[in-house]
């Protein structure tokens, strides 16, 4: 009977509410609205046209990061306008721990251009970083010629969860800034962004970081950035700079370096700690095992096919693989229902 109101084309594959209106018209029974749900809760055809929401997201995963260049973000950007050098590309570097951005143009984004730029505008200034390298999942990073690379230098290469962008958040709020401040450097003439480019840079590393208290020049440097206002309004202080040998430099600077660390990695954890609480608002934590059954959510579409009336999502599939509580193999950790939707 609940079959026959539910599954049939004038039951419309309805929510329990509505199905339950149309079995109390010729019947009633006790736990009625219970079987109901049992029975839409495992309705193949109602799983895979699931709305997309809720979606279930486990607890924020933290990772510390305690000196300069340990772990490092990289993304491209673009395309964007083409210059008069033909550049339509922008790989951006960001320091996990000083927040330091780098940003290299290029006419293209292949995995050959990536390997090409880390390796002679980076890695040569910054040396390797001695924990990770973190990025997305594109081809520019993940293609043989990026392996390998990482293969021949010993370097831990980190390909974040697919579609979940919290996982880049560094070098995407660098990427943002980036963007933000060119466009307005280059509203009146987009050919000339990649010659803009090296100001932009000069302002963000001059710039106060949130979440470390330091400017990004102070925290690789262990003093601030001499700018044009300073050389205009404060020439005396400049000139009066202290005098030193080498020896004493060098001394000084491991002190300066030393406290300017500590107090940034005290602000990193604070702000980090804020970052989880805020996040973990809205989190439900849900731990799945080898051969649970889940859905999966279908992020890419076939081209040149109209996706109305498409199913959102993929399953049951079974679990085969366990990396950790919040991640599973064939699953990520934020589109992911075990067993079939709640009902409507």
């Amino acid at each position: 009977m609940i079959a026959h109101a539910h599954d049939e084309p004038c039951g419309g594959h309805r929510g329990v509410k509505a199905t339950c209106e149309t079995l109390r018209q010729v019947a009633h029974w006790p736990h009625m609205e219970q079987d109901v749900a049992r029975y839409v809760r495992g309705c193949l055809v109602c799983c895979q046209f699931q709305p997309t929401k809720p979606l279930h997201r486990a607890p924020l995963q933290r990772k510390g990061v305690s000196y300069p260049w340990s772990s490092i973000q990289i993304d491209w950007v673009g395309p964007v306008a083409r210059s008069a050098r033909g550049n339509k590309y922008l790989l951006t570097v960001t320091c996990a721990f000083t927040k330091w951005v780098e940003c290299l143009p290029a006419t293209n984004d292949t995995a050959e251009t990536t390997a090409v730029l880390l390796l002679n505008h980076v890695f040569s200034r910054f040396g390797l970083p001695g924990e990770t390298v973190d990025s997305d999942r594109g081809t520019h990073f993940s293609a043989a010629v990026m392996t390998e690379l990482w293969k021949l230098l010993g370097v831990k290469a980190k390909l974040h969860i697919a579609y979940h962008p919290r996982s880049s958040g560094g070098v995407e709020r660098s990427n943002q800034s980036i963007v933000r401040i060119l466009r307005k450097y280059v509203a009146a003439n987009h050919k000339d962004w990649d010659l803009k480019l090296p100001l932009v840079l000069m302002a963000i590393r001059a710039t106060r970081n949130r979440s470390t208290g330091m400017t990004p020049f102070e925290m690789m440097t262990g003093r601030q950035m001499t700018l044009p206002l300073h050389l205009l309004y404060q020439p005396g202080d400049v000139a009066a700079a202290t005098a030193y040998t080498a020896h004493q430099y060098v001394t000084d600077l491991r002190n300066h370096l030393q406290t300017t660390f500590a107090y940034a990695q005290g602000k990193l954890e604070r702000s980090a700690e804020g970052d989880k609480t805020y996040y973990d608002k809205k989190a439900s934590h849900q731990v799945f095992e080898v051969g649970d059954k889940v859905w999966y959510y279908i992020y890419t579409k076939p081209a040149g096919v109209a996706t109305k009336f498409l199913p959102h999502w993929t399953g049951p599939h079974e679990i085969v693989v366990k990396l950790s509580d919040q991640n599973q193999q064939r699953s990520t950790k934020r589109h992911i229902k075990v067993g079939p939707p709640e009902p409507n």
